[in-house]
């Protein structure tokens, strides 16, 4: 998984929660900020927390486990293949909760919503890094070895 394509998706999506918080500071619309707090966040909430979970269940059953039992071999073009569509789709999702955390910030005209969704995505994304131990192909019979950031 820990491939250079998979690497500069993984780089670029990341970098995208900084932008957000960039433009927030540079364009800001002033609506009823307590209407957003009602009305809009804590949909966003909880729809950010979905993410998190389904990202992190689909994580497990579609790479995880398939990766250390053999099912997907990331030694060969096939497998690196199948693994990559539930890898952009993680990364893409952990994407959108940043997202969120913009579109609020310019209903309600408070910066702070666009910093703590974008680091809520971030922290997702380190989750769903490429280098993640788990991802990685393993000759090794034991799998389940100490994970590392590498």
């Amino acid at each position: 998984m820990g491939t250079l394509v998979n690497r500069i998706i993984w780089w670029l999506l990341c970098t995208a929660p900084v932008t957000y918080i960039q433009a927030i500071y540079a364009i800001r619309h002033s609506d009823d900020p307590q209407r957003v707090m009602l009305d809009l966040f804590p949909a966003a909430l909880l729809l950010s927390l979905a993410i998190a979970g389904g990202t992190i269940a689909w994580r497990k059953r579609a790479l995880v486990d398939p990766i250390r039992s053999g099912e997907i071999d990331l030694s060969t073009p096939e497998g690196l293949g199948r693994a990559f569509t539930p890898y952009v789709l993680n990364v893409v999702l952990s994407q959108a909760v940043a997202i969120f955390g913009v579109a609020l910030s310019l209903r309600s005209n408070e910066p702070l919503y666009t910093l703590g969704f974008s680091l809520a995505s971030l922290a997702l994304m380190y989750v769903h890094r490429p280098t993640a131990a788990e991802l990685q192909y393993s000759t090794s019979s034991d799998s389940d070895g100490a994970e590392s950031s590498r």
